[in-house]
């Protein structure tokens, strides 16, 4: 149990001095390593979290099996919860027909017209989907960036959709924002995470499935890497970043705001292309497309 959330822990594994629990709930992991050797002891005993520093120590209770049962129970609740959350995630994503409105207010005619999506910025919660320009309007399809792996489909409610019309090379786009997208939603569940990058060669500059991430001067003249873009309906809420040194934060809806309205010469645009499955390297442009080298 943990002390500070009095939230309880179940352990499930230890490897390489490592332990892994689940939450009571089944909705939560967690990782740490053990203070004392002798797990068996008839006495409490401490794990420090690696992961989640607010649980702080997780103290041993008791041992307890679970019948099947309670199992079966137990991920059948998570799993509509899982539904639930989704279902709301999904609901923050700009529809397709707004897509390319939001993007305009942080378009720049210089950057990126080349690109699978001409002049797409990089959003989060706006993926890139071609607009389809026929009437009438082609027939949309479901967006599977799993597919080549055996999991079962999603529901409509759950998925992205893209027109039909749609080029081959404009759905590999899409690929390659997910695999980044997902990435980053990967840091969330680590603390301190930065987002790692490899040198880049800037000698090719712009390939078409590059993803361009706007970055806009603070205050205190260090750049944030924005990874979302208010509106007057979610202004109020919080939008995930990248500070100065590529470390995922999440800052203030009003905050990101001002960022955008400052002046927009002062812009700077994170070129980012996937090397493979597990590699990304960058490299830094000014407003006007010219990459800015002593920055490696």
């Amino acid at each position: 149990m943990s002390l500070q959330t009095r939230d309880e822990w179940l352990f499930v594994d230890e490897v390489g001095g490592f332990c892994t629990f689940i939450r009571i709930d089944f909705n939560r992991q967690l990782y740490g390593q053990w203070k004392v050797e002798n797990k068996k002891a008839n006495k409490k005993i401490c794990l420090v979290s690696c992961t989640l520093p607010e649980d702080g120590e997780l103290h041993f209770i008791c041992e307890q099996a679970l019948e099947v049962s309670q199992i079966s129970e137990r991920f059948e609740k998570v799993k509509e919860s899982i539904r639930k959350q989704a279902e709301f995630g999904m609901n923050e994503y700009i529809e397709l027909g707004d897509s390319e409105s939001v993007t305009g207010r942080v378009s720049n005619p210089s950057i990126g017209q080349n690109l699978a999506i001409s002049g797409y910025i990089f959003q989060l919660k706006n993926p890139p989907r071609a607009v389809c320009d026929h009437l009438p309007k082609c027939a949309l399809k479901k967006f599977r960036p799993f597919k080549k792996r055996r999991i079962i489909d999603l529901p409509d409610e759950l998925a992205l959709f893209y027109p039909s019309c749609s080029t081959e090379e404009q759905v590999k786009y899409l690929y390659t924002w997910s695999q980044f997208a997902v990435y980053l939603e990967t840091l969330r569940f680590v603390l301190g995470a930065q987002v790692e990058f490899v040198e880049s060669d800037t000698s090719s500059c712009f390939p078409t499935d590059s993803l361009v991430l706007l970055q806009c001067r603070d205050q205190g003249n260090n750049y944030v890497t924005l990874l979302d873009f208010p509106n007057s309906l979610n202004i109020h809420r919080k939008f995930s970043c990248l500070d100065s040194t590529f470390k995922l934060i999440e800052i203030e809806g009003e905050m990101v705001d001002k960022l955008l309205n400052g002046p927009i010469e002062t812009r700077r645009y994170l070129v980012v292309t996937q090397n493979n499955p597990n590699k990304w390297s960058k490299y830094v442009i000014d407003y006007d497309g010219n990459v800015i080298a002593d920055l490696f």
